[in-house]
């Protein structure tokens, strides 16, 4: 990808470890559900890196009212 490529929801959850982007994806319901944050430790195989990396996930949800709107957080490489 070139810098400032937008990167779709489809192409970052395919870069990860079948078992992490599966507890990603409850995690995250989860979250929209229950209006609670979460961290996960993620395996990830990014595009231009051979080897598996480990990515620290941290999310909360943003409310407006009742309703989730969207989750907030941040990806960090451990």
């Amino acid at each position: 990808l070139e810098r400032g490529s937008v990167v779709t929801r489809e192409m970052a959850l395919s870069l990860y470890i079948e078992d992490s982007r599966v507890k990603l994806e409850r995690l995250r319901s989860f979250a929209v559900r229950y209006k609670c944050g979460f961290t996960l430790d993620a395996r990830i195989r990014p595009a231009a890196v051979k080897e598996e990396r480990r990515m620290r996930v941290i999310a909360a949800p943003v409310c407006e009212g009742d309703a989730v709107v969207r989750l907030h957080g941040i990806k960090l490489i451990i």
